[in-house]
């Protein structure tokens, strides 16, 4: 049996919740369908359906598995529609990944203008800080910040991240305004972790580069959570400029240590590689740049 086949079929049978409805939408009979989706389950040497005579229910590897199936047919309309000659539109489901914070903060717009100009797309994006393998959890692309670690995908780059140091006007005015890196360390430093584990900051000056162990009573793995805790008074943060940069232009941080640089990193929208880049992927991609490029809007004098 053609496999591409058989995983329609189960596709169908998930959509339309039984084989006999699968069977009247692809105008053949409850046997051949069931014949099709047995044939699959005997291949992979797994159950992706429980039946009885009321209902039928996917099992968590039939989940798994009709995601990645849905995934791999649209694919394949749109490499049929592209061999043939057609105009390539971007359709079918676009499964996005990105950081939480940049995700809240950036995406909505983009992905507004994205699903009006591309009406057939359908977007289906995963907000979290944790790294996703894109190939393992069938994700198309996703977005990164900082150093790329996995050279086997190609990466575009769209915008760049400056960190700041900020605080609030109430904590300065209780506790004074640092003027050198070092009186960091006298501060009450708000610091994103992860495990328990903090990173010291990085910082460069006329001097050169320092490295400064930066200690507080309050550490999170999420960045709003510690810029809301900067906001009232709790301490100073080293924050990428895309999550602060709107309090310290509405003044309710102030930007410390102005003649201190830290590390720029880049933003980028990362997928797998393929010989012939899916109308959906690239068009996105493009927004993604049309949008963030030459310079963030974010960026700060």
């Amino acid at each position: 049996m053609d496999q591409l086949r058989q995983m329609s079929i189960f596709a169908r049978v998930a959509e339309t919740g039984s084989f006999s409805a699968a069977a009247r939408a692809l105008g053949v009979s409850n046997s051949v369908v069931s014949k099709y989706v047995s044939g699959l389950e005997e291949k992979l040497g797994v159950t992706l359906i429980r039946r009885n005579t009321r209902h039928l229910v996917l099992t968590d590897i039939g989940r798994g598995y009709l995601e990645r199936s849905l995934r791999i047919l649209s694919d394949v309309e749109e490499a049929d529609r592209a061999a043939s000659n057609q105009h390539a539109r971007p359709q079918g489901m676009l499964r996005v990944n990105s950081a939480l914070s940049f995700g809240l903060r950036h995406l909505g717009p983009v992905i507004s203008r994205y699903a009006a100009a591309c009406p057939e797309v359908t977007v289906d994006i995963t907000l979290d800080d944790r790294r996703v393998d894109i190939l393992e959890e069938a994700y198309d692309l996703a977005i990164r910040i900082g150093e790329l670690e996995d050279s086997t995908m190609i990466a575009r780059k769209f915008a760049s991240v400056r960190r700041v140091c900020a605080a609030a006007p109430a904590y300065l005015a209780r506790h004074g305004e640092p003027q050198h890196a070092r009186d960091l360390e006298d501060h009450n430093c708000l610091t994103y972790a992860r495990g328990g584990w903090s990173e010291p900051w990085l910082v460069e000056g006329k001097d050169g580069p320092e490295l400064i162990e930066a200690t507080g009573n309050i550490f999170s793995n999420n960045g709003d959570l510690l810029l809301a805790s900067a906001v009232e008074g709790a301490g100073v943060i080293s924050m990428p400029d895309f999550i602060a940069w709107e309090a310290i232009a509405a003044g309710r941080l102030v930007h410390i240590l102005r003649d201190y640089t830290f590390p720029e990193v880049g933003m980028y929208a990362i997928y797998p590689p393929t010989r012939h880049l899916s109308a959906k992927i690239r068009t996105f991609v493009d927004s993604l740049v049309d949008h963030f490029s030459p310079e963030p809007y974010w960026r700060l004098a």
